[in-house]
């Protein structure tokens, strides 16, 4: 595929742009770069901040009641459990669309899900603003994102509209 770009695209746009485009964008990926780090940072602690603990009911949730807490048992289950993230809803869609896009795309990750392509992470991004349908929105990876209101935050000792990520892989 490189070999296509350098041999291929490269001459083209060149050819159809002028000057030196491959400075050009190598330019503009030293500047990217660093702004996506900044930003894949900023998106890593508001997740932090966003991600409801261990042990909050989740009502009507298919497979789960609560968000499952971090130990192991000595049995084994015949069936693998769901993996489930609570984030406050509310404050997820506060978030600069930069950082919530982040945020959204890591909470797929840690329920074990694929990285989300733009369409369905934009299907996301309006469910979380509650600009779409009631839910749940299907992301690859076999997770299910539902919408819950009035979750009690042990945090806060407030209740709080939750985004609930669960994969049944």
């Amino acid at each position: 595929m490189r070999a296509r770009i350098r041999h291929t695209i490269l001459p083209f746009l060149q050819e159809h742009l002028g000057g030196d485009v491959a400075l050009s964008l190598a330019r503009t990926a030293a500047v990217a770069g660093p702004d996506a780090e900044y930003l894949d940072a900023l998106a890593t602690a508001e997740y932090a901040r966003l991600k409801l603990p261990a042990g909050v009911h989740l009502p009507d949730i298919p497979g789960a009641d609560t968000v499952p807490g971090d130990h192991s048992t000595d049995a084994a289950p015949e069936e693998p459990a769901p993996v489930i993230i609570a984030l406050n809803r509310a404050e997820t869609a506060a978030l600069h669309p930069a950082l919530r896009m982040r945020v959204l795309a890591l909470a797929t990750r840690a329920v074990q899900g694929e990285n989300p392509g733009f369409e369905r992470l934009q299907a996301l991004d309006e469910f979380v603003a509650e600009h779409a349908t009631a839910g749940p929105v299907q992301l690859p990876g076999h997770v299910s994102v539902y919408r819950r209101r009035k979750v009690h935050d042990p945090r806060t000792d407030i209740r709080v509209d939750a985004l609930v990520l669960v994969s049944q892989r």
